[in-house]
């Protein structure tokens, strides 16, 4: 019997399970084609969000060597978050099992290969991208790279998290890309946003961030942001959040609106766009954003 590839999840299947519903299915839109393409049955988490070795190369397994030990440290406080969030914050190891979660999170989907080779393709070398054996060494490292310099940020001392929570009919979604991030140029500055179920989501940035955040209501628009920030798919148990989405997607003719879908419609909140541009995404890796919060 011929030996199956190996299925490396990239969003883990504990965080998908708790968007997932009655039946143990997610439905999703498609923001490639603007539509919502399986609306009866949905998918079973076990099916999505996975490729084949993704974080295997010449040196390793990435998985084996660090995200299943901080999958494996975050799962029963994320289990706990979800039951009573005020309690489960104070437990024994929350803090820092949080922060290296996120920070896996964010870096252990699609989203760093992409950005390698968006950069390599602008500013070289290119070589490196026909290597079969030093591609994957070349995008594990920028993995962990961007963690260690996501877990500084958020180790900072200006950094606070706030949970805000979804008053239904309301819920947030979870996109192919599970956590999101503002701009140093918008006015709440970097903030990373969370959605750990649809009724509850974690929100981190500076005192002064969170005022605006607040102030602008932004999470009345918080999915739209969500969509904005995955590859290509989201997901939710509630097709309504999903058809809000659509109809957002689908909407045309504000200048401001058009101006910001230019962005969201593509992976990552138009990283290839912006890395085209000349303007790479350095809100997530520049060493003055860790400044901003000492």
């Amino acid at each position: 019997m011929a030996h199956k590839p190996k299925r490396d999840h990239f969003v883990p299947q504990l965080l998908i399970r708790q968007f997932m519903n009655a039946d143990g299915r997610v439905f999703c839109f498609d923001k490639k084609h603007r539509s919502i393409p399986e609306r009866e049955h949905g998918n079973a988490p076990k099916d999505i969000l996975h490729r084949a070795q993704f974080y295997t190369d010449s040196l390793g397994n990435l998985d084996n060597e660090l995200y299943k030990r901080i999958e494996r440290e975050f799962s029963p406080h994320l289990v706990r978050l979800l039951k009573a969030p005020e309690i489960a914050a104070t437990s024994a190891g929350f803090g820092k099992a949080t922060i290296e979660w996120i920070a896996a999170q964010a870096t252990r989907t699609p989203l760093v290969p992409a950005l390698a080779e968006d950069i390599l393709k602008r500013h070289g070398p290119i070589e490196v991208l026909a290597d079969e054996k030093q591609r994957p060494v070349l995008y594990n490292c920028a993995r962990i790279q961007q963690y260690q310099r996501l877990i500084a940020v958020m180790r900072s001392p200006r950094w606070r998290w706030r949970m805000w929570r979804a008053s239904p009919p309301s819920c947030f979604v979870l996109g192919d890309h599970p956590v999101c991030w503002t701009t140093t140029s918008m006015a709440m500055g970097f903030m990373l946003l969370v959605p750990f179920s649809p009724r509850l989501m974690l929100v981190g940035g500076s005192d002064d961030g969170h005022e605006v955040f607040r102030a602008r209501e932004i999470i009345r628009g918080v999915n739209g942001y969500i969509a904005s920030w995955a590859d290509r798919f989201v997901y939710s148990s509630s097709l309504q959040a999903l058809e809000a989405i659509e109809q957002m997607f689908k909407t045309s003719g504000d200048p401001e609106h058009d101006e910001w879908m230019r962005y969201a419609s593509g992976p990552f909140h138009g990283q290839s766009l912006r890395v085209a541009a000349g303007h790479p995404p350095d809100d997530f890796n520049a060493n003055d954003l860790i400044r901003r919060f000492q």
